[in-house]
């Protein structure tokens, strides 16, 4: 037997072995969570959510306020016939919410909002990339 075959054979014995300490994150079988069909239907973590993705217009200068599911994804913003479009993963039944993005042009000064971040999502351009924006969603800190 060389020394690979040595290895390899003690390496499967110990995994063969039941461990004497199993790990403290690993729950009993006696433990309190909850098995999936234990839960109320509806309320299981292990309940697959539907999601979808929408799609959302942006005025191409200033401010837009959108209406949209709680904790939707902005995906990416793009120019999609001549309108600048924003893609969201969203969880249809959750509370809507109100939420604001801004698109502003290359060389265009960007003012200072008091208690207000740019969280920066994607540049767009124009056919024939004649005009370039710049999408950002504006979050409260």
């Amino acid at each position: 037997m060389d020394k690979i075959d040595t290895i390899t054979s003690k390496i499967s014995e110990r995994f063969s072995e039941p461990l004497d300490n199993p790990s403290p994150s690993v729950p009993d079988a006696g433990g309190s969570e909850p098995t999936p069909d234990e839960y109320p239907i509806g309320e299981s973590p292990y309940t697959p959510i539907s999601q979808h993705i929408w799609k959302y217009t942006l005025k191409d200068t200033g401010t837009t306020e959108i209406v949209l599911p709680a904790e939707a994804l902005v995906l990416t913003a793009a120019m999609q016939d001549d309108v600048i479009s924003l893609w969201c993963l969203v969880t249809a039944d959750m509370p809507m919410v109100k939420r604001s993005f801004q698109v502003v042009g290359t060389g265009w000064p960007i003012e200072p909002m008091k208690g207000i971040r740019r969280q920066y999502i994607n540049t767009v351009l124009t056919k024939c990339s004649r005009l370039v924006w710049h999408v950002f969603e504006l979050k409260k800190y």
